[in-house]
């Protein structure tokens, strides 16, 4: 069994994996975007508020269009 301590520390790993993971995802989205000269992009990966966050950090603007029928899906302009 983990200790409190050991346990905290897998979770705030795992948010921290999960945030990367996405991130890569926004990027991956938004260089093809700008290979074609557009200033935005929807992304139709879930993007957590831990990775929304950093992305406003870096200039981005991201806007939530999730919803129940169409799944996770979000617009990142720059």
């Amino acid at each position: 069994m983990y200790t409190a301590k050991e346990a905290r520390e897998k979770a705030e790993n795992s948010i921290s994996d999960k945030t990367k993971e996405q991130l890569l995802a926004a990027e991956h989205c938004i260089e093809s975007a700008v290979k074609n000269g557009e200033m935005k992009v929807w992304c139709d990966k879930h993007l957590g508020k831990q990775t929304i966050a950093r992305l406003n950090e870096l200039g981005y603007k991201v806007e939530d269009h999730s919803n129940q029928k169409d799944g996770s899906t979000f617009l990142i302009s720059w």
